[in-house]
């Protein structure tokens, strides 16, 4: 690879040793079909129309990434935040004070890679803005390209969820992309550096690493968007701020991204979360906003409703119907109050009960509260509804043997009257329900003789259990 022995001013800093994408190179290395040598070409800028002034147009991004690359640098050490492909890309017009929310499926087979896991892909949302901004990856005129800033970003692994995020020093999640090939010298000192300022966690960012001579889509795409030059190169917001060179340590990283968070911003926000579907497929929920919050948590659930005297041993149905602000798909879960608390179940969409089955093996008063989330948080726990275990089957069934026969008054009267053993089911509030053959609260001498009349003399039956 050629080297060109110049200094290039990028944002006030000073590099020198990046490495000229020469047109071989790219042919070659980056798959990039495209003569470089024409770099002072016409630019074209690419509109959205806006049906309203106020309208937010642009495009979301959904990069796909692996959290350990599986590619290694010019110095044999792994990349970070590998790009692989886009589970989404697509334009998106946002009349103010409005939301879009889309839920986008990606399989590594599907988009022709082998060995992903769950826990080592990351999904970036990006939100750029379709106001073109004119800039130079070989500054200072050379190698023009619209740059379309991006105003918010937030990244999610399998299980978790992420928002773009504001404080006091940022107006928005920066989002950086390392423009890198593994036989690029330089290369290493970018993509140590720029991962130790992401890890030491103080500066709101993400990145994604495109290793253009490995991945023909990273490669084309790059080219198309940016007009690449040098390898390595940070782009920053889509533009806003260029870092040419590897730089040693991280000031200059945190010099490029500090940069881009200070600038103001239109009101939009985004929010991403990633479910694992087996084998290598992932769910992505993404939502953005414009003028108004992105998400808020979902209403607590009512209580559930189901048996509340179920018995023991016994599978009973009980159902709880959610709701969302954002009218968002729900997910749920059951604490049963016995140490057994449910996978979260769903989605359903919002208003559809959610009806899960569920038995006891010993008796007892549980707590039944149901939780839900939507594609991004959770609610609080639903209030419970109690739910006492009971032994009773069948009333009148006094020595339990499971029917209602001549054996039961007789055993009753032994119980009452010759200290005989008490009837084997017990509630947890010390009564013997199938015992109490009248249902009147307690055992006394009218059970058997109300036994003996329904048995004989064709007196009614014993009431149920409950």
């Amino acid at each position: 690879m050629s080297r060109r022995s110049s200094i290039l001013i990028v944002a006030g800093v000073v590099s020198v040793g990046a490495v000229l994408l020469s047109a071989s190179v790219l042919a070659a290395e980056a798959s990039i079909v495209r003569d470089v040598s024409t770099v002072q070409r016409e630019v074209s800028i690419p509109t959205l129309s806006k049906v309203h002034p106020e309208d937010y147009t642009g495009w979301v991004r959904l990069f796909v990434t692996e959290s350990t690359a599986r590619w290694k640098d010019y110095n044999n050490n792994p990349y970070h935040f590998g790009f692989l492909d886009f589970a989404l890309d697509s334009a998106i017009t946002l009349p103010d004070q409005s939301r879009f929310h889309r839920v986008a499926y990606w399989d590594c087979t599907s988009a022709g890679w082998s060995g992903v896991t769950e826990n080592n892909v990351t999904v970036i949302a990006a939100v750029y803005n379709s106001e073109p901004h004119l800039a130079y990856s070989d500054p200072p005129t050379g190698a023009p390209f619209s740059a379309y800033y991006t105003d918010a970003t937030a990244a999610a692994q399998p299980g978790t969820a992420d928002s773009n995020n504001t404080d006091p020093s940022s107006s928005h999640t920066v989002f950086v992309l390392e423009a890198s090939t593994t036989t690029c010298p330089n290369c290493p000192t970018t993509n140590y550096w720029l991962h130790k300022t992401y890890t030491s966690g103080d500066v709101n960012f993400h990145y994604a690493t495109m290793v253009l001579n490995k991945n023909a889509l990273a490669s084309s795409w790059m080219n198309s968007m940016y007009n690449v030059y040098w390898v390595p190169t940070c782009y920053a917001d889509g533009g806003d701020e260029i870092l040419i060179g590897g730089y040693s340590p991280q000031t200059p990283y945190r010099n490029m991204i500090n940069a881009c968070g200070v600038r103001s911003v239109p009101d939009v926000g985004v929010i991403v979360s990633v479910d694992w579907l087996g084998g290598c497929g992932i769910r992505i929920d993404v939502a953005i906003s414009h003028g108004t919050p992105v998400n808020t948590l979902p209403d607590d659930p009512p209580q559930p409703s189901g048996p509340g005297s179920p018995v023991e041993d016994t599978t009973y149905d009980y159902t709880v119907s959610g709701s969302d602000p954002e009218g968002d798909p729900l997910r749920y879960r059951w604490d049963w109050g016995d140490g057994d608390t449910s996978e979260w179940l769903g989605p359903y969409d919002a208003g559809v009960p959610c009806t899960l089955s569920h038995s006891w093996a010993e008796l007892g008063t549980y707590d039944v509260r149901v939780q839900c989330r939507d594609p991004w948080y959770e609610s609080g726990w639903s209030a419970p509804l109690t739910a006492t275990v009971i032994c009773c089957i069948t009333r009148g069934d006094a020595d339990g043997d499971g029917s209602i026969n001549v054996g039961d008054p007789t055993y009753l009267t032994d119980y009452l009257f010759f200290e005989g053993p008490a009837p084997p089911c017990q509630d947890p509030d010390g009564s013997y329900p199938e015992g109490d053959a009248d249902g009147d609260g307690s055992i006394n001498v009218g059970d058997p003789t109300y036994l003996t009349d329904y048995l004989f003399f064709d007196g009614p039956a014993p009431p149920p259990c409950e």
